[in-house]
């Protein structure tokens, strides 16, 4: 057990059989609908404080900022997959990646989301019909080339029922990305405990059930047959490298890299329709 952990009344355990750290005790119901509420794509703060996005900016701001990194996401699984002609995006949000997929690159969308809110701002800013659903609870008789989940993977806490699920929904041969925070990475542990500071919503303020390592994650996707066809804790393009504490910053996490850290876990994974 890791104790409790920066602003949060939760305590991190670790699987002695896996090695897999989780949240316990997790969020109620209540707790998570209001984290992902309006107030999550809109301002990070929730009523009470405790619960909130990553980042204090307007959602659809944070989006738009990330249109190279989507873009370079998209051109990534087409290069491995180039005869794709749907997508899932499970987490849609407000339908900022799939507008551009379907614009950019004119494939087939489809995308799930909790929020209602999020689908109701899809509808209007995109034209875009997003099931408002769990991923549990969608049905389609469609099977999709590519399943794309940007930070929506850590928030499952039940990842194999997950895993299995997604194992319906792709079709033999297609590609399935993943991104997820890579939370108590070593640098962050050590800038923590040195400066004894945390921001309201950084690494340290946890509301995810799962926590994952390179080597966890590898494992837990092994499990239900899926092969990694490409992997990465850095992208030198995501990080401004301006300033002397800017580069600083990108050798840091460059190294770390080498040694199979980082901040995220980025994969594109293959469903092996002989396991």
């Amino acid at each position: 057990m890791l104790g409790l952990i920066g602003n949060s009344n939760q305590e991190v355990h670790v699987c002695n059989i896996c090695n897999l750290k989780f949240l316990s005790p997790y969020f109620s119901e209540q707790e998570l609908d209001e984290l992902y509420s309006k107030s999550y794509f809109v301002d990070s703060e929730s009523s009470d404080g405790s619960l909130g996005a990553a980042s204090s900016e307007d959602y659809e701001e944070t989006a738009a900022s990330r249109k190279t990194k989507f873009l370079r996401c998209i051109d990534l699984l087409l290069k491995l997959k180039p005869e794709a002609k749907n997508i899932l995006d499970i987490g849609a949000a407000t339908g900022f990646f799939l507008n551009l997929v379907k614009k950019e690159k004119g494939l087939n969308v489809e995308g799930i989301e909790t929020s209602s809110y999020a689908c109701m701002e899809a509808k209007e800013k995109y034209n875009l019909e997003i099931k408002n659903c769990t991923l549990g609870d969608y049905q389609s008789k469609e099977k999709f080339d590519l399943i794309h989940m940007n930070h929506v993977f850590e928030p499952l806490d039940d990842p194999n029922e997950s895993i299995k699920r997604i194992n319906q929904l792709i079709s033999d041969d297609g590609l399935l990305y993943i991104e997820i925070p890579y939370q108590f990475n070593f640098l962050q542990v050590l800038k923590y405990k040195l400066t004894k500071k945390q921001k309201k919503y950084d690494i340290f303020s946890i509301h995810h059930p799962i926590f994952y390592t390179s080597k966890t994650f590898k494992s837990i996707m092994s499990k239900h047959g899926f092969q990694v066809l490409y992997f990465s804790n850095f992208d030198k393009y995501r990080y401004p490298d301006e300033s002397l504490a800017q580069k600083i910053k990108l050798i840091s996490w460059y190294i770390l890299s080498i040694f199979k850290s980082g901040n995220y876990i980025e994969a594109v994974l293959k469903k092996n329709i002989k396991a």
